[in-house]
């Protein structure tokens, strides 16, 4: 379990929060976290990381600001557990970047758990930057979004995928979504795509 207050970092591949568990559970609540560098994540979390897991991931987030190239507000994954994002406000500023990310894969022949994404705010400026991006294999992924709004070529607003990757489940994708605002070639508001729900 993580509880912590105000996060700064600078310099490439500086993470604010990183936080990984190889079997088991991760838990972290945060206040503020600020990077600025390229590649760098404001929060970085894994549950049953690599050939551990299962692991679930639990995030209860204020605030994250990130700039650089390839920077990630959140960034969540899991083997075989669940993945529970509860955020408040996320900017990124940076190309490919990515407000929110979660990802909850397959183990040992087992579904993914569930996705679920409750976010007030994400602001993502730079081009191939996605604001929310949420996916698992075979299980459920649902995202509640307050205020989204994305400024880029091919930028995306909410990006939510149920993908089956040969799992036995049959996840589906529910988007809840108050706002979304894109300016950009070829952007995208929202996407959702199941290929078993």
């Amino acid at each position: 379990f993580v509880e912590s207050g105000a996060v700064v970092t600078s310099g490439e591949r500086a993470d604010g929060i990183q936080a990984t568990s190889y079997r088991g559970d991760v838990i972290v609540d945060s206040d503020s976290v600020v990077t600025t560098g390229a590649y760098s994540r404001g929060i970085s979390l894994r549950g049953g990381a690599y050939i551990g897991g299962p692991g679930n991931v639990t995030l209860d987030s204020g605030t994250v600001s990130t700039s650089g190239f390839y920077a990630i507000g959140i960034g969540a994954r899991s083997n075989a557990g669940d993945i529970d994002v509860t955020s408040g406000t996320v900017t990124t500023v940076g190309k490919s970047s990515r407000g929110i990310y979660a990802d909850a894969n397959s183990f040992d022949g087992e579904a993914s758990g569930n996705v679920t994404v409750a976010s007030s705010s994400v602001t993502t400026t730079g081009r191939y930057s996605v604001a929310i991006d949420a996916r698992a294999d075979g299980g459920n992924v649902a995202v509640t979004s307050g205020a989204v709004a994305t400024s880029g070529y091919y930028a995306a607003g909410i990006f939510v995928y149920a993908r089956s990757n040969g799992s036995p489940g049959t996840g589906q994708v529910t988007v809840e979504s108050l706002a979304v605002e894109t300016a950009g070639s070829s952007s995208t508001g929202i996407r959702a795509r199941s290929e078993g729900g």
